[in-house]
């Protein structure tokens, strides 16, 4: 603050204000699922639970974001509910934040981003062989095996409302990634009352949970996603899991898909539990294709399809 008389200014003295954020606009918020463990492929129920001393409003909400934590080795998750105060945004992840400042709340996101992601998440899966889609396919030794496709990293970025209750439920399909999943969830009660929401009015809070996605076996493959002409392709397989040991048979087969679909080439090696499978399709054309690599071991089976 300054003075201003006839002399010019005159600086005074600065006070500064603190905001006790945790007392004044605390929410408390739970995140939960029916089980802990869940197989590919599976229907996850979670259930948000989000109050206050007061209850829930009408226009609360919960922004709900499930990412595979492999992800947060790369950069680690930082939520400061504050920023909101200062900022009238959060930042949840890569390309995530979400506002709920005055009657106008929303998730934010870049606007190709979110239109091409909303369309891979509501998109029907295909349920055929022949096309090179997620199905059912025969691995080397007779067993039926399902091929897993889906291994999105961010399935879920949804805005789920309260409705003035303090608890719902939403449930997702989960992804046929093995991996563990952190669920976000973050509650905002804007208080909006036929007006604009001021920074005391407003109510946040988070919390963090986990599921797994897990089978007794299954097979982990690699491969490039760009090859010059000339090179080979190559694709490498392990195989792990609860229901086998080191030192256990393991049957590999890979198909390679063109555009159309129509498979061009089959490869199929055996190795053990704990070794490296090298399958080796040679040289092609140019232009773009699909592989599918199944592994069965003492009848268990398992694919993955790379593209």
């Amino acid at each position: 603050a300054t003075f201003c008389d006839k002399n010019g200014l005159m600086p005074l003295s600065a006070y500064r204000l603190e905001y006790d954020f945790e007392n004044n606009n605390h929410v408390e918020v739970s995140v939960t699922t029916d089980k802990q463990v869940y197989r590919p492929g599976e229907t996850v129920e979670v259930t948000l639970r989000a109050e206050d001393e007061n209850g829930m409003g009408k226009d609360a909400f919960v922004a709900l974001s499930i990412v595979d934590e492999a992800c947060f080795d790369l950069q680690e998750q930082d939520i400061h509910l504050n920023e909101y105060l200062s900022w009238s945004y959060i930042r949840v992840g890569r390309d995530r934040r979400f506002s709920a400042f005055g009657d106008n709340y929303r998730l934010f996101a870049n606007d190709a981003v979110m239109k091409e992601e909303s369309a891979e998440m509501e998109a029907p899966m295909e349920d055929s062989v022949a096309n090179g889609m997620l199905g059912s396919a025969t691995g080397g030794m007779g067993a039926e095996v399902t091929i897993r496709k889906d291994f999105r990293d961010n399935p879920v970025f949804v805005q789920v409302p309260l409705d003035g209750k303090q608890e719902v439920k939403y449930s997702f399909t989960v992804p046929d990634n093995i991996t563990e999943w952190r669920l976000t969830a973050i509650a905002c009660d804007p208080c909006v009352e036929g007006g604009a929401a001021s920074v005391v009015d407003v109510k946040l809070g988070f919390s963090v949970s986990d599921v797994v996605t897990s089978l007794p076996f299954f097979v982990n493959a690699e491969c490039n996603e760009l090859f010059l002409a000339g090179d080979e392709i190559v694709v490498s397989a392990r195989t792990y899991g609860t229901a086998v040991k080191n030192g256990d048979a393991v049957s590999y087969e890979a198909k390679m898909y063109d555009e159309d679909g129509v498979a061009v080439s089959t490869v199929a090696v055996d190795a053990k539990v704990g070794e490296t499978a090298w399958l080796n399709f040679g040289k092609w054309d140019c232009g773009s294709y699909a592989v599918e690599i199944t592994a069965v071991v003492n009848g268990a089976g398992d694919g993955v399809r790379l593209n």
